[in-house]
């Protein structure tokens, strides 16, 4: 098992780049049979992405290009790989506002993004 830790820190391993954020991302290598356990901080939304692969969840089987959300809860989860599996897994603040994406584009509503797309396509970014 290899955990590359891209943001945040995963034991005594601190990501290269420093998230504006307080985003934690790591990618996460498992042969078969390999298990890692995460943290999973209270009061933040956690996610992870099965890339390649599949893993076991407590009971629960992910298979490759499927994204899981945990509840806010708190505690830790374990992948056990049933396979060579890749993982993107991550964990942020909770923006508690909706979200809108489009493209590269995100914001809280459908007229923003699209404002947004516009300013872009007019060359109002810089």
């Amino acid at each position: 098992m290899t955990v590359h830790v891209v943001a945040g820190q995963f034991g005594d391993t601190t990501g290269a780049m420093q998230s504006l954020t307080d985003a934690t991302m790591q990618a996460i290598d498992l042969k078969a049979g390999g298990s890692v356990t995460l943290p999973a901080p209270a009061g933040r939304a956690v996610f992870l992405y099965v890339v390649e692969g599949t893993v076991d969840i407590g009971d629960e089987k992910v298979e490759q290009y499927t994204r899981v959300e945990f509840d806010q809860s708190g505690d830790e989860i374990t992948l056990t790989a049933t396979d060579t599996a890749h993982v993107i897994y991550g964990h942020a603040p909770l923006i508690e506002e909706p979200v809108t994406a489009r493209g590269p584009f995100v914001m809280t509503t459908h007229e923003e993004v699209v404002q947004a797309a516009r300013d872009f396509q007019a060359g109002r970014f810089k």
